[in-house]
């Protein structure tokens, strides 16, 4: 995926559809105790984060997270399970 930046608080970068799909590649982050996704075109803006859309709380992720890359389509883009 090269260097694309990271927002504070990266999850993961990801792409719905598999690797192969013409899907945009998406950023999962935290921000206060809250996960976030954002197409990695928003670019960070100065206060560190991408403009995104929340998904669920923090303590929801390890469930979002089984649920995104267990059957449901989306591939990791950076290469790393966190």
């Amino acid at each position: 995926m090269g260097a694309t930046e990271k927002s504070k608080g990266h999850r993961c970068f990801c792409r719905p559809g598999g690797s192969q799909s013409p899907a945009p590649t998406v950023e999962y982050f935290e921000k206060g105790r809250e996960i976030f996704r954002a197409p990695v075109s928003n670019p960070v803006m100065t206060d560190g984060y991408r403009c995104g859309r929340f998904e669920c709380h923090s303590r929801q992720w390890g469930h979002l997270a089984g649920r995104l890359f267990n059957g449901a389509g989306f591939v990791l883009a950076d290469g790393k399970g966190e």
